[in-house]
């Protein structure tokens, strides 16, 4: 089978981690994967790796012309069996490059609808994706966003997220000088962009609640949009010796390894990588109470708080810290919820998703 994966980058997120997993995976079946991007970024070594081939359209923006036809041009010579795109500029371009060629395509619906406000752009993506083949969730909630999308009845899947667990269990714990954690002091970590939807204004007010009752450190690993924002905000609550922003961390699994808590108070998600990564490590949890995380570790395995309450933040920060039996057991139930999930069997999976698509098209 040959696969076209279509994504603007390799950077940091977790869409692009997971791809790189998922074409891994589809080498080891003996796919004939292909990969074409904009840009490179921290994943794209785990994705040379994989053997796929990869296709870099660089020097081209975001609203270059010239993308839709390489677009084409690329489809037309290598000839997949499928397009499958990833993320919304793809979306838009590979999705049109596929139906001008005739090549099936899939798309990949990583987040739900509280990511798509009305935008021109997110309507184009909603027209165009109407008439993809198949449409991929990794969420129940992405799925329910395309449900009422599709022009006539569409095949839609859900595929969560995945994980190398072996890889996982090998990485060892960041050393105490690494991180520079003080004597008597707790180590909380959140792992994400630094971008609206992860709702960091209500964590650091929680955690400027929750400093005068626990002797903590909070470490934020991420970049985005609102970093600097972010970094007024802590200095403003007065919390540059409790808040450290770290940047991209790509050993962020040595770190949840070795913190005593793991924070996501995001206000909506599709499927939360970096929670899925925290619960591999056995990491205690403190997520905010939407469905999206309860999907991930079930009714029992976190301590839930509100996103909306800096207060309700607070105490579940407070509780994890002092509560440290409950939040093991807690982090075991997690733990236990994720065994099944593998890159071999996602894999598969997409191969099955692929197979129809084509037998329905002839």
């Amino acid at each position: 089978m040959r696969i076209l994966h279509c994504i603007p980058s390799m950077l940091n997120g977790g869409t692009e981690r997971q791809l790189g997993y998922l074409v891994a995976g589809q080498v080891r079946r003996g796919s004939d994967v292909s990969v074409v991007l904009l840009q490179g970024g921290p994943n794209l070594d785990r994705l040379s790796a994989s053997g796929a081939r990869i296709c870099c359209l660089f020097r081209r923006t975001k609203y270059d012309p010239r993308l839709l036809t390489e677009m084409i041009r690329l489809i037309r010579r290598g000839t997949p069996d499928i397009v499958h795109t990833w993320l919304p500029l793809m979306d838009v371009v590979g999705g049109l490059a596929s139906r001008l060629t005739g090549v099936p395509w899939v798309l990949s619906e990583r987040s739900s609808s509280q990511a798509y406000p009305f935008t021109l752009w997110n309507g184009l993506r909603a027209a165009f994706g109407a008439s993809a083949q198949a449409v991929v969730s990794n969420s129940k909630g992405g799925d329910a966003y395309w449900e009422s999308r599709l022009r006539r009845p569409r095949r839609r899947y859900v595929i969560p997220n995945v994980l190398p667990l072996d890889e996982i269990a090998q990485a060892p714990p960041v050393s105490l000088d690494t991180i520079g954690l003080e004597t008597g002091r707790k180590m909380l970590l959140h792992v994400g962009r630094l971008s609206p939807e992860k709702n960091l204004g209500s964590l650091i007010l929680a955690l400027r609640h929750a400093v005068t009752r626990a002797a903590f450190t909070a470490y934020l690993c991420g970049d985005g949009p609102h970093q600097g924002w972010t970094e007024e905000l802590i200095q403003a609550q007065g919390l540059s010796g409790q808040v450290r922003l770290t940047g991209y961390r790509g050993d962020v699994r040595g770190w949840m390894k070795r913190a005593d808590a793991f924070i996501s108070v995001s206000t909506f998600e599709g499927s939360a990588n970096a929670v899925l990564e925290a619960v591999a490590c056995g990491c205690p949890l403190v997520l905010s109470d939407i469905p999206a995380h309860r999907a991930i570790v079930g009714e029992h395995g976190a301590f839930f708080v509100n996103p909306g309450s800096p207060e309700s933040i607070a105490e579940g920060i407070v509780r994890v810290l002092s509560e440290s039996a409950e939040a093991k057991r807690r982090a075991e139930i997690a733990r236990t919820s994720i065994r099944h999930v593998s890159v071999a069997e996602a894999a598969r999976q997409y191969e099955e998703v692929y197979q129809s698509v084509m037998i329905h098209r002839r």
